[in-house]
């Protein structure tokens, strides 16, 4: 399990279809935005021990925090998708239907090809 993995893999398995490239999209803009602030960072940081050591030392320790505290975020608050993804997509389909959504559910343009024969 690496960062690109927590990601990516995580935002694809939690979301119904048709809101899942919407939260990749926002986990990846948060994976970057934190690797932006982290760079930023890490000087400043690493500045405000008078030993050079020390500040290496906790630039490790803040690092290691973060990776335990992610580590704890992955195994506990997720919740297991065991259930096929589909059965989430017709749930979130007949949520919107229930709340007065009136559109297409990506299933338009399949349906208007079977059905349309287009002549040359």
């Amino acid at each position: 399990m690496g960062p690109g993995d927590a990601t990516f893999h995580f935002a694809a398995e939690s979301f119904p279809t048709p809101l899942r490239d919407h939260f990749v999209g926002f986990a990846a803009a948060v994976g970057k935005a934190g690797a932006a602030i982290g760079t930023q960072v890490i000087a400043p940081i690493q500045e405000s021990f008078p030993d050079p050591q020390k500040g290496i030392q906790s630039m490790f320790l803040i690092g290691a925090s973060f990776a335990a505290i992610g580590s704890l975020i992955s195994w506990f608050p997720i919740p297991d998708k065991s259930r096929d993804l589909e059965d989430e997509k017709a749930r979130f389909r007949g949520y919107l239907a229930a709340n007065g959504y009136v559109g297409s559910f990506g299933e338009s343009l399949e349906e208007e090809i079977k059905t349309t024969s287009y002549e040359i």
